[in-house]
């Protein structure tokens, strides 16, 4: 009877366990998938975020170039003015213009343009944004009022007194080589300036239907035509000069519309995509999410043959606790490497039972380690003895052999090594380990270099001792030698 009554009793614990169990799942399902919904919308909003720096980068970059090549320019024309400059300064300009995406390159003095990299005077240029420039100046102007038509990227350099240099770019050129986006049929680009007003626009995404820029101020577009708290974030991000995104209808034209700062004279970029295509996109992410939310369904369903395993599980725990302990009884204590007693166990444990294939043993010794406990401590000592086991556990293979054999004597023992390639390239790896190899604090960082010992399994020796002793031989060669490399054992002292 008391058995029986302890059998109910436990039988009521795990039921409720079970059922407790049930719920919990189930409430941290539909939070899954509610949040997996926004999370796919967030995705699809950090993607043309990307697109939108990316392009940013690639635009300030372009500046740089045109500023440099016009430096250049400058350069090369010191001393002379420009109405005196003569033709091999003209051909400099026109050199730039038939190797770089510049268009024109004009030569000024004040509101005068004195003439363009052809030497022609009788060209027109709106000069007056640049007439007193005293630095670099680049902006965005707009040859007409029509949309997208040749949009102009101008850097004004000055050069003395008046003078001053003027590259134009047109945005079309510009707008050809940006990275590919999957957005172009359903998207606009444009620059507006630090007032939120449209100054230029790309020919390559030239979304017509838009309504966001048939208005004057894009920024009050984005601040009438979005929720309130969206707008303050939105707000908030923009004017801190960060990328960031925000839906915005314009009268019935919904949107997706990102900014992206430029570096020169307040201006950004404006990228707007039609919400439906958005949309789309975040519809075939949360798939992906809503496929996941069945997938954790199904634990539920696994629940019940945990519980039926339960015991099953204990007694894999129990043995998965013993494992541990004999890890703990493997580990090297200020390295994390095997021990030498592991280290040697596991790779005899490997040859015996992989007698038919081929792998590899390096025996190192840090250089002078004796010197570098005596002259930096102790403490140096071991920092360096416990950087060298972290990252040269990260260099390798997790299945392979690393354990610390000695104070300063590390083994590294590589499976599965098939041909003569992968032997070199292996050499190659922990030698040019020990050339970048670093230990120390933030102010003293210690090169230290190490003596390597190669030997192959089977070619140069069938067991663990004779493999040893062959490794250990080579490293004795590569001592000789003068240290800090490494030798093979069938190779000539």
């Amino acid at each position: 009877m008391e058995d029986s009554k302890q059998a109910k009793v436990t039988f009521v614990s795990w039921s409720l366990i079970g059922v407790a169990f049930i719920i919990i799942i189930m409430f941290m399902l539909f939070k899954f998938i509610k949040d997996g919904k926004e999370m796919s919308a967030d995705l699809s909003k950090d993607r043309l975020e990307g697109y939108a720096s990316t392009w940013a980068g690639q635009l300030n970059s372009r500046v740089e170039h045109v500023i440099g090549e016009t430096m250049a320019l400058i350069e090369f024309s010191k001393g002379q003015n420009f109405e005196t400059g003569g033709i091999e300064t003209c051909a400099f300009a026109s050199d730039i213009v038939a190797k770089t995406d510049v268009s024109h390159i004009y030569f000024c003095r004040g509101n005068k343009l004195i003439c363009d990299e052809s030497g022609n005077t009788a060209e027109t240029f709106p000069l007056e944004p640049f007439a007193n420039c005293s630095s670099v100046m680049a902006t965005v102007l707009k040859s007409t009022d029509d949309l997208y038509e040749d949009d102009m990227l101008v850097v004004a350099i000055p050069y003395k007194d008046k003078d001053y240099v003027i590259s134009v770019t047109y945005l079309n050129i510009l707008g050809e080589k940006l990275m590919a986006s999957p957005y172009d049929e359903v998207s606009f680009l444009a620059v507006m300036d630090s007032q939120g007003r449209l100054v230029g626009n790309f020919g390559k995404y030239k979304d017509t239907d838009s309504n966001f820029l048939k208005k004057d101020n894009l920024i009050k577009n984005i601040e009438e035509g979005s929720d309130k708290d969206d707008y303050y974030l939105f707000d908030v991000r923009y004017k801190n000069g960060l990328a960031t995104s925000i839906e915005v209808d314009t009268n019935g034209d919904l949107r997706t519309v990102v900014t992206a700062p430029l570096q020169y004279a307040g201006l950004s970029l404006v990228y707007g995509v039609r919400q439906a295509y958005i949309d789309k996109v975040s519809n075939k992410y949360f798939s992906v999410i809503r496929g996941t939310a069945v997938k954790i369904g199904i634990i539920i369903v696994v629940f019940i043959i945990f519980v039926i395993s339960i015991a099953v599980f204990n007694s894999l725990k129990s043995k998965e606790r013993g494992r541990e302990l004999e890890d703990k009884a493997d580990t090297d204590l200020l390295t994390d490497l095997y021990n030498k007693t592991a280290t040697e166990r596991k790779i005899k444990e490997y040859i015996q039972d992989n007698p038919d294939s081929r792998a590899m043993m390096f025996i190192l010794d840090i250089d002078n380690f004796k010197k570098i406990n005596d002259t930096m401590g102790h403490a140096f000592g071991d920092t360096l003895l416990k950087t060298l086991g972290k990252e040269i556990k990260m260099e390798f293979r997790m299945t392979d052999i690393i354990g610390r054999t000695g104070g300063d004597e590390f083994m590294v023992f590589l499976k599965d090594v098939t041909d003569d390639l992968i032997i070199e390239r292996e050499a190659n790896r922990i030698t040019k380990f020990f050339h970048d190899f670093k230990a120390g604090g933030d102010y003293v960082k210690y090169s230290a270099s190490a003596s390597i010992g190669a030997a192959i399994f089977p070619d140069d020796a069938k067991n663990f001792k004779d493999l040893y002793m062959a490794a250990d031989q080579a490293l004795y060669k590569a001592k000789k030698r003068g240290k800090n490399q490494l030798a093979f054992y069938n190779e000539e002292a």
